[in-house]
């Protein structure tokens, strides 16, 4: 019944445009099913707003098929294993911004059970940004207990700043030496 109220034509109520995205593009849905599956599409659908008398939702800086994407995997599709680590990052960021908390957690598993050191840096310098504590914590651990290899990966420098400084001052931080460590920073 979700998949039907998903993408049946004739219960497709409610327009959404997808501005500063290239290029600019629409989606026609079902105003009960994104209420369902969005706190906030609740509000803007059953609130006070505009929204709820014209249907019309304009959405900035969201891309039309992650958007998609995260509504199939509210639906119960199954997250790809093998989807790159910016996608995943792309439909956390469209979770979060609409609290779609059920798809951000089964995101959050999928790259729990692949983390890997190669990943680990990028892991480190967006999982907070959305939610993600399981996954940031997983990250933090790995890249404390193994900083030494953690240096050796590509994602290393392409750490923020402020990551790194955090990283840096924890106590949990393994390495051979404190020379080690200065070394890798250097």
């Amino acid at each position: 019944i979700v998949r039907e109220l998903a993408g049946g034509e004739k219960l497709q109520d409610t327009k959404l445009h997808f501005v500063n995205c290239e290029p600019s593009s629409k989606l026609t849905v079902n105003s009960f099913f994104l209420s369902v599956c969005s706190p906030v599409m609740h509000k803007m659908l059953c609130g006070s707003f505009v929204e709820s008398i014209q249907k019309n939702i304009v959405l900035k800086d969201v891309d039309e098929k992650a958007f998609g994407k995260v509504l199939d995997m509210w639906c119960g599709k199954e997250v790809s294993a093998d989807m790159e680590l910016g996608e995943v990052r792309e439909l956390a960021r469209v979770a979060d911004r609409f609290q779609m908390t059920d798809v951000a957690s089964a995101l959050e598993e999928t790259v729990l059970n692949h983390l890997t050191m190669r990943m680990c840096a990028d892991v480190l310098n967006w999982s907070g940004e959305f939610g993600l504590r399981q996954l940031e914590t997983a990250a933090w651990k790995l890249a404390t207990e193994q900083f030494e290899e953690l240096v050796k990966t590509d994602g290393f420098m392409q750490m923020s700043e402020k990551v790194l400084g955090i990283l840096l001052e924890d106590d949990d931080l393994v390495a051979r030496n404190e020379e080690a460590v200065w070394k890798a920073v250097a």
